[in-house]
């Protein structure tokens, strides 16, 4: 993106972003879909979390977006307790396109993944090609500059400093449920990653 896209986008008026799941019929299970800009002319953007599952990273992606463009995130299954999660991910994608086409029932689809959900929406990709629809991806993750700052030794141990304020802050915005599934996942996150660094499975 070139300079003048970039400060065509900081300098869009930021609106105000509340996170108000779709509501379900009765004996229907709970909606994984959660528009956070549910306005727009055009197809809407699909935003698939990362490891925590939650929707609340895109909040601030909803706030800047065009306005014509409505952006959807999709949490987890399982995130509440409520539903099983899926443990393969072709299974996960199938489950989101039903969602999805809850949603908008023909394609072209615009699918963002960002960081572990680059892999399901490219699995949601794959499957939407083979079903004769077309999907187009974008891919969110930290930017090169982001790895390479964490390259030096102060960096090293400054990032997992920001990296829990990112997620102090998220869980400062929300309330309820959503709250205690956030820091349940962010936990259970950690966990998987310190367990990893030090050679030890997460369950052992």
């Amino acid at each position: 993106m070139d300079s003048r896209r970039v400060a065509e986008v900081r300098d869009r008026p930021i609106r105000e972003v509340r996170i108000e799941p779709y509501a379900s019929e009765d004996g229907e299970p709970r909606r994984n879909a959660v528009p956070l800009k549910a306005s727009g002319t055009k197809p809407p953007l699909f935003m698939l979390p990362g490891e925590v599952g939650q929707v609340f990273h895109f909040k601030r992606v909803a706030e800047r977006l065009r306005e014509d463009i409505p952006l959807i995130g999709m949490e987890a299954p399982g995130l509440y307790g409520d539903q099983e999660p899926f443990e393969d991910i072709d299974e996960l994608a199938a489950h989101f396109i039903r969602e999805m086409r809850r949603i908008q029932p023909e394609g072209p689809y615009l699918i963002g993944g960002f960081s572990a959900g680059v892999i399901t929406a490219y699995a949601m990709g794959v499957q939407l090609e083979a079903a004769g629809e077309r999907a187009h991806l974008v891919m969110f993750d930290y930017g090169p500059e982001f790895n390479e700052a964490r390259t030096g030794l102060w960096a090293k141990l400054m990032g997992p400093l920001h990296e829990w304020r990112f997620h102090w802050l998220n869980y400062q915005g929300m309330e309820g449920q959503r709250r205690e599934a956030y820091r349940r996942g962010v936990i259970t996150q950690q966990i998987r990653r310190k367990s990893k660094w030090i050679g030890m499975s997460p369950n052992g």
